[in-house]
C-alpha cells in the first residue's frame, strides 16, 4: 500500500533509499519559486538545491522527512510502503528502530516516524477503516536525526484537524501515544539496527532496506533500462499535482465510506485579480498546475481560476509586475473567471488588445508613442 507517487524515481546516488522527480521540483521549475522544504526539514543538511538540480550528499540518513513535507511528492523515501492491513482492524506504526520485543506483535516498521506524511496517514485510514496508533519509544534520542522540531506530531494534528472538518468520526483519527521507552542501539541511521540486523555500516542499512521492500512496488524505475530523460525546460502542470490529488482523492473516499460530509474549504485556495491588472498574463505562463489559465473568446480576454489544481505556492503573486493579484491561504476559492478585459481594436495599429483603463492603443503602440516623444524631448533640450 502506497501512499505516495506511483512515477518512478531516480535514486539520489547509488544505493540510495531516496527518490528524485526533478520535472516535480518547484524550485527547479519556476525562478520565482520559493519553495526549500526538503532544505529546510532535512535535519542533517544534505540537500541543496542548485545549478538547476536537487543535489542530496551521501550524508542522508534516509529519514523521509524531506518527502514528507515535500508539496509535490518531487521526493520519495524507499520503506514507507506498507501491506495492506485487514479491513476494519487498526494499525501501529513504529520507528523500525524500535527493539522488535518492545513493540506490538502487529505494528509496521517504516524507517522513521518523522517522515510519516499527512498523506500516509489518510491511505492507511483509508484502507483500514481504523484509527492509526502511531508508537513512539523514545527511538529519535541519539538519533542523527533528532532535532527540536517534530514533523511527525504536526502531520497527526493536521491529518485529525481535516478529519475532524469533514465530520469523520473520531474513532478514524490517528494519534501519536507512547510506548515503552527503552532506547535501541542505533547507529547513524533510522532503522538501521532494526532493518540491516545491526550493521553499523550506512551501506548494510541501505541495502538491507532496500531489501526489505522488495515485496512491495519498488518506486524507483527500472534501473536495468535507460533512466528517462530530464524534463528541465519543459514544465509538465501534472507533475507539480500529485500530492494535492492524492489527498482529495483520500479524503473524498473517506467521506464516501463513513460520513455524508465535504471537504474542508480551506484546501481550495483563493485567488483574486485587481483593477491593476495590465493583462501580461504571466500569472498563467508561470502557474506550475495550470490553475490559472488564459482566457480569450474573441470579444475579452483575461485569467481563469480553478482551485482544485491550485497548491498554494505563490508563483503568480510574486511574478506578477503590476501586483495585483492576491492569493489567499484561507480558501473557499470558486472556478471560474477572476478578471476580464474587452478586446478592442488599437486605434494605430489595428491590432486587437485588451483595453485597460479606457487606453485606445495597444501596448506596442503606447510604448513607440512614448519613446517618440522622449526623443523629441531630448531633441528640443540639446538645442
Amino acid at each position: 500500500m502506497q501512499a505516495q507517487s506511483t512515477a518512478p524515481y531516480r535514486r539520489a546516488f547509488p544505493a540510495s533509499a531516496l527518490g528524485v522527480r526533478a520535472e516535480a521540483c518547484l524550485a527547479l521549475a519556476s525562478r520565482y519559486s520559493d519553495c526549500r522544504a526538503c532544505v529546510e526539514a532535512c535535519p542533517v543538511e544534505a540537500i541543496a538545491i542548485a545549478d538547476g538540480e536537487i543535489a542530496v550528499e551521501e550524508s542522508c540518513i534516509a529519514c523521509g522527512r524531506c518527502a514528507a513535507v515535500c508539496p509535490t511528492e518531487a521526493l520519495a523515501v524507499e520503506g514507507f510502503e506498507i501491506a495492506r492491513p485487514r479491513d476494519n482492524t487498526s494499525i501501529e506504526i513504529e520507528c523500525a528502530s524500535a527493539p522488535r520485543d518492545d513493540g506490538a506483535a502487529q505494528a509496521r516498521r517504516v524507517p522513521c516516524l518523522q517522515g510519516v506524511s499527512v498523506n500516509h496517514l489518510l491511505a492507511w485510514t483509508l484502507h483500514t477503516g481504523a484509527a492509526v496508533n502511531v508508537v513512539e519509544r523514545g527511538c529519535c534520542t541519539g538519533c542523527k536525526g533528532e532535532d527540536e522540531r517534530a514533523p511527525l506530531r504536526d502531520a497527526v494534528a493536521e491529518t485529525a484537524a481535516l478529519m475532524a472538518e469533514t465530520g469523520l468520526p473520531e474513532r478514524l483519527r490517528p494519534r501519536v501515544v507512547e510506548g515503552a521507552r527503552q532506547r535501541a542501539k542505533r547507529t547513524n541511521a533510522p532503522a538501521a539496527n532494526a532493518i540491516a540486523g545491526g550493521s553499523a555500516t550506512r551501506r548494510g542499512f541501505l541495502g538491507a532496506l532496500a531489501r526489505s521492500t522488495a515485496a512491495h512496488a519498488s518506486i524507483f524505475e527500472d534501473e536495468a533500462g535507460e533512466p528517462p530523460a530530464p524534463s528541465h525546460g519543459r514544465r509538465t502542470p501534472d507533475a507539480f499535482l500529485a500530492a494535492r490529488r492524492r489527498r482529495l482523492a483520500l479524503l473524498r473516499s473517506l467521506i464516501e465510506r463513513h460520513v455524508e460530509g465535504a471537504l474542508p474549504a480551506r484546501l481550495f485556495p483563493a485567488v483574486s485579480i485587481g483593477a491593476d491588472c495590465s493583462d501580461h498574463a504571466l500569472c498563467a505562463a508561470l502557474c506550475p498546475t495550470d490553475a490559472l489559465t488564459r482566457h480569450d473568446d474573441g470579444a475579452t480576454r483575461g485569467i481563469d481560476f480553478d482551485p482544485e489544481r491550485c497548491i498554494a505556492c505563490g508563483d503568480c503573486e510574486r511574478a506578477c509586475p503590476s501586483q495585483a493579484i492576491a492569493l489567499s491561504g484561507e480558501g473557499g476559492g470558486f472556478e471560474g473567471p477572476l478578471i476580464r478585459h474587452a478586446l478592442e481594436n488599437c486605434q494605430d495599429c489595428g491590432r486587437r488588445f485588451a483595453a485597460v483603463s479606457g487606453e485606445h492603443r495597444c501596448q506596442a503602440c503606447r510604448k513607440s508613442q512614448a519613446l517618440a516623444r522622449d526623443g523629441v524631448r531630448q531633441l528640443l533640450a540639446a538645442r
